[in-house]
This record gives C-alpha cells, sequence and structure tokens, in this order.
C-alpha cells in the first residue's frame, strides 16, 4: 500500500513539474511564431508597397530604430544586444516584452 501512495505522489509531482515547463515554454514558442508571422507579413506587404506602415496588431508593435522603442527597453538592451539575438525577453516591473528583431 505505501509503495501505491509513493508512486502516486512521485507521478503528481512530476507531471507538475514537467506540466509548468512545457507549459511555460509552449506559450513562449506561440509568441515567437507570432511575432515571425507578423514580420514575415510585413515583409510581404512592403515588398508590394514600400509606404506600408510597420505593424500594430493588438499587443504586437513594431518600430524602425532603436531608438523609438520605449525607454524601458532602451535602458535593459543595447543595439548590438539586439542584433546578436533573435529573440530578446525583457522584464521590467510588471512589463514584460519579447522583442524579435529582423
Amino acid at each position: 500500500m505505501s509503495y501505491f501512495v509513493l508512486t502516486c505522489v512521485v507521478l503528481v509531482i512530476g507531471y507538475t513539474i514537467f506540466l509548468s515547463h512545457y507549459l511555460t515554454r509552449g506559450f513562449s514558442l506561440f509568441v515567437e511564431f507570432r511575432l515571425e508571422e507578423v514580420a514575415g507579413n510585413y515583409l510581404h506587404a512592403f515588398a508590394r508597397d514600400t509606404k506600408t506602415p510597420l505593424p500594430i496588431e493588438g499587443p504586437i508593435k513594431g518600430y524602425g530604430r532603436y531608438d523609438d522603442l520605449p525607454a524601458d527597453i532602451r535602458a535593459a538592451t543595447t543595439p548590438n544586444q539586439l542584433k546578436k539575438q533573435l529573440f530578446t525577453y525583457v522584464h521590467n516591473d510588471n512589463k514584460h516584452y519579447e522583442i524579435y528583431s529582423f
């Protein structure tokens, strides 16, 4: 009986840890795919018309230059850091940014 209870406890704890890890990773992957999709759509539209405005779709906003980024992102990153990494994560107080540089 004690082996059964111990096995159940280990399984519940293990599944909880895996679920937490893969759930947060899944959210991150979803955001990355969404950012890539919006960027790709913008590039296709820009190829047809160079006056296409930068994307603004819900919480996703496009910026053309580093100086146009919000101040809290500029305070946490450098232009070289954004050029080196495809995705950059910035956490500042209650604001969380995921930046896709293309």
